[in-house]
C-alpha cells in the first residue's frame, strides 16, 4: 500500500457527479430482450437520454451475442444502460459535456467508450460497474474540459485500458477483483488524481501520470502471491 492523501472528489463522490448530471430531456427507452441482436442509437441533438421503460431505470439489453452501438452528439447527453449477458459488443461514442453511467453483468463482455470533445469544452464523466470473468474494457476521455471516471470490476481476469487525455482536472477511482491487468493513462495540462483499489491477486497494474499542474494517486493492493505487480510512472 502507498499511503498517501485519498485523491480527492468524494463528498460521496460528489454525489455522483450532481446526480449525473441532472438528467433531462428527450429520450430513447430500451428493454431489450434476444441474442444476436444489433442495436443501433443516434442522437443527434444536445439534452438527450437514453433510459429504461420506467423512465428511471437504465435501458437494459439481456441475451448474449448482442452489438450495442450508440453515438451521442452535441451536448449535456446522458446514457443509463445495463448488460446482462456473455460475449456482447458495447461500443460507446459520445461528444461534448456527456454522462455515461453504464452495468454490464457476465462474461467475455467487450466495452469500448469515447467520451471526446470537438472544438469546444465540457467535462465528461462515466461510471462503469462490471460483474464477470474475461471482460475487455476500454474507455477513454479526451480533449479540453475535466475527465472524471468510476469504475468498479468484480471477477477475474478482466482486461482494462483507461486513458484520460487533455487539458483539465482528470480523476479516476477505480477498484477491482482478482487476476486483472489494468493500464491507466492520465496525460495533459491540469491535475491528475487517481485512487486505485486492487482488492484482489495476482492482478497486474500500469499507470502514468504526466502533467506539469499536480500528480497525486492513492494506491492500495491485497496481494498474497509472488506475482502482482504495480508500477507507476510519473
Amino acid at each position: 500500500t502507498y499511503w498517501a492523501p485519498q485523491s480527492v472528489i468524494t463528498n460521496n463522490q460528489q454525489t455522483i457527479v450532481n446526480t449525473s448530471k441532472a438528467v433531462s430531456g428527450s429520450g430513447i427507452y430500451v428493454n431489450q430482450s434476444g441474442t444476436g441482436v444489433n442495436l443501433n442509437i443516434t442522437q443527434q441533438g444536445p439534452n438527450n437520454l437514453i433510459k429504461g421503460q420506467d423512465l428511471s431505470s437504465a435501458a437494459q439489453i439481456i441475451g448474449d451475442y448482442n452489438s450495442l452501438t450508440v453515438n451521442q452528439n452535441t451536448s449535456g447527453n446522458v446514457l443509463g444502460i445495463d448488460v446482462n449477458g456473455n460475449n456482447n459488443t458495447i461500443d460507446i461514442t459520445q461528444n461534448k459535456n456527456q454522462t455515461a453511467l453504464i452495468g454490464i453483468t457476465g462474461n467475455s463482455n467487450n466495452l469500448t467508450m469515447e467520451q471526446q470533445i470537438f472544438g469546444a469544452s465540457g467535462e465528461h464523466f462515466a461510471k462503469i460497474n462490471i460483474s464477470g470473468n474475461s471482460n475487455t474494457v476500454d474507455t477513454s476521455q479526451k480533449d479540453s474540459g475535466n475527465k472524471i471516471l468510476f469504475t468498479d470490476i468484480q471477477g477475474s481476469n478482466n482486461a482494462v485500458d483507461v486513458k484520460q487525455w487533455g487539458t483539465g482536472q482528470h480523476f479516476l477511482d477505480l477498484t477491482l477483483g482478482n487476476s486483472n491487468t489494468v493500464n491507466v493513462i492520465q496525460d495533459g495540462s491540469g491535475s491528475h488524481n487517481a485512487t486505485i483499489n486492487l482488492s484482489g491477486n495476482p492482478t497486474t497494474l500500469n499507470l502514468t501520470q504526466d502533467s506539469s499542474t499536480g500528480q497525486n494517486y492513492y494506491l492500495q493492493q491485497v496481494c498474497t502471491t509472488g506475482t502482482c505487480s504495480a508500477t507507476v510512472t510519473q
